[in-house]
């Protein structure tokens, strides 16, 4: 789950990439809008999140939660 912090809303989108090596390939997910919370699952190793903005506007990104779960069994 996604909970966004920022001023404008809606003006900012999510795209989370994602591998499960170090050299794999490179997975994309999203763009996501940064407007409500957002439910959003997928499998990964390694994670990296851009923020993009929608808008040519100005805009402010605060803090962003990141509920993650582990999952499988090791």
């Amino acid at each position: 789950q996604i909970i966004p912090d920022e001023l404008t809303l809606g003006d900012v989108s999510l795209t989370f990439y994602g591998r499960f090596t170090p050299t794999g390939d490179e997975t994309i997910y999203g763009p996501y809008s940064a407007s409500l919370p957002a439910n959003v699952r997928f499998t990964t190793r390694h994670m990296r999140m851009r923020l993009t903005g929608v808008a040519d506007t100005d805009w402010r990104v605060g803090t962003y939660l990141i509920d993650v779960t582990l999952g499988g069994t090791r």
